[in-house]
């Protein structure tokens, strides 16, 4: 050993140093230890070190416990929005459906209607058509000029209504 102020091991004391002078035994060295201003600033940075350590465990808890909260708190909030984007989406989707549903029966209304229109001038002209047919085949000369002047007098009209219909 170097010095007499370093303790002396057991193995050392017993096996490689048995003829060493100046050498303090275990005994004497571990004297005053418990008393010692070293050992009692090393228990005092252990002490304050450990409460150190609790501080910032317990302020890690708190915020873990913190976030843990706010973190319920954001899928709250976005169940709720989620909830309100749907309401909103449904209602839209049903004001949409309504329009076209109006929509549609207006526009098949209107196609109905031209519809009837159109079979009713189809039906006008195959009357007129078998009218002229019967008169050009068993008719007199006059009954078939009369009926082409009846004919020819109404048909401006009727094309009107046909062109009225088809555009």
């Amino acid at each position: 050993m170097q010095g007499s102020i370093q303790a002396m091991l057991y193995c050392c004391a017993t096996v490689h140093h048995r003829k060493c002078e100046h050498v303090i035994t275990i005994d004497k060295a571990v004297t005053g230890v418990t008393e010692s201003t070293k050992g009692q600033k090393l228990l005092k940075k252990l002490k304050e070190t450990s409460k150190m350590l609790e501080e910032i465990i317990k302020t890690r808890e708190q915020k873990t416990t913190y976030f843990e909260k706010e973190i319920e708190v954001a899928l709250v909030e976005i169940a709720n929005l989620r909830e309100k984007i749907n309401k909103k989406l449904d209602e839209l989707e049903n004001k949409i459906r309504e329009e076209v549903n109006s929509t549609r029966k207006n526009y098949v209304l209107r196609l109905t209607e031209e519809l009837s229109e159109l079979v009713s001038l189809k039906s006008t002209f195959d009357n007129w058509k078998n009218l002229f047919e019967a008169c050009l085949l068993q008719g007199s000369e006059i009954q078939c000029l009369v009926k082409m002047e009846e004919i020819i007098r109404k048909m401006p009209n009727l094309e009107k209504r046909f062109v009225e219909s088809y555009t």
